[in-house]
Formats: C-alpha cells, sequence, structure tokens
C-alpha cells in the first residue's frame, strides 16, 4: 500500500528548498547521473541526495564524473542522511545542516 521511502521523500524537499532559494533547477545524466543541476545568480552546483547511513559509491562517482566535464559548476555537494563523506571536491553534509544553513 503505501511507503516510507525516505530517500524519496529526502530528494522532494531537497527539490522544493533549492525553489524556495529562487535557484533552477536542471538535471544531469551522463554515464552516471546527478538529481540537480541548481543555477541562481551565476552560481551552479551539483547536487546529489543519498538519505541511508552509509551514501551509496555510485552517488559520490556522479560527482566526480561532472566534475571532470567543462560544466562551470561552483559546488559539488552530497546531501546525506547523517555522514560527512570525505572526497576530494565534493562537499558532503547532513539534510537536516543543510537545510538550515543560510546561504548554499
Amino acid at each position: 500500500m503505501f511507503s516510507s521511502d525516505l530517500g524519496r521523500l529526502a530528494e522532494n524537499i531537497v527539490f522544493l528548498e533549492l525553489i524556495r532559494r529562487g535557484f533552477e533547477i536542471y538535471y544531469w545524466k551522463g554515464k552516471k547521473e546527478v538529481g540537480f543541476i541548481a543555477k541562481k545568480d551565476g552560481r551552479n552546483i551539483a547536487v546529489n541526495v543519498c538519505y541511508t547511513d552509509m551514501p551509496a559509491k555510485r552517488e559520490i562517482e556522479s560527482l566526480e564524473e561532472i566534475r571532470h566535464i567543462d560544466l562551470q559548476l561552483d559546488r559539488y555537494i552530497l546531501i546525506t542522511k547523517d555522514s560527512v563523506v570525505d572526497a576530494e571536491g565534493i562537499y558532503s553534509i547532513p539534510l537536516w545542516q543543510w537545510l538550515i544553513m543560510d546561504e548554499i
């Protein structure tokens, strides 16, 4: 019947928050996919959401893939459930903390 798919709910929260903050939202897919490319006032960011205890390797790999393509992105963000992932050039942050940031 009903499902409490927290991953999809977290993606929806991120999408709505990006819209609320005035970003234009796009989607990118190469060999892998990035959930959101967000653009506002000349700033371009890539955002993936992985709302699990341990983020999937594919979420990090997709951000790493897009880093090597010249899309003029300013920041690469991985939003997680409650963990911080150490990946070069990728800023990871728990969802609750991302939501209270003054500036993304």
